[in-house]
């Protein structure tokens, strides 16, 4: 819409006499009424919100649309985060099970392997802690998510 409003407004400016005072006053309010809307939208990320987790947009919406405007995508990013941030603070932890200590082991094993990380612990140490904000991001768009006009159906 903006490039729309601007092409219209180098027109009349390059030929200001052949436009009444109404036209440009209309075309003044027009832009002043995006600009409005638009900075509407800086103060509610959710519509970034809902369109970085919409399949079929993601952030390429966001590198195609603004991609004259690198800072607006900077910002975009950090309101993103700090959205998704308010709203982990209010979810609750998964309960994670308790392991149970396998009943074959005698009681010199159970003294011998208390205190040693297992197997299991081992295998998971090294995986990087990532929020699924961030799994999403890191790992982008699937192929079969593409084409999915509607996530919700």
């Amino acid at each position: 819409m903006f490039k729309y409003l601007d092409a219209i407004a180098k027109k009349v400016n390059a030929h200001p006499n052949e436009y009444s005072n109404h036209y440009h006053q209309g075309l003044a309010t027009a832009h002043a009424k995006l600009i409005k809307y638009f900075n509407l939208s800086d103060n509610t990320p959710i519509y970034c919100v809902a369109l970085v987790l919409h399949p079929s947009y993601w952030y390429d919406y966001f590198y195609e649309q603004w991609a004259n405007e690198k800072h607006w995508i900077v910002d975009m990013k950090v309101s993103v985060k700090l959205l998704y941030q308010e709203y982990i603070k209010e979810a609750t932890p998964a309960e994670v099970p308790i392991a149970i200590i396998s009943e074959t082991l005698n009681s010199d094993e159970e003294y011998k392997q208390h205190g040693k990380p297992s197997d299991k612990y081992r295998a998971k140490k090294h995986w990087k802690i990532r929020s699924e904000l961030d799994k999403w991001i890191e790992d982008g768009v699937q192929q079969e998510d593409e084409n999915i006009e509607d996530p919700l159906a």
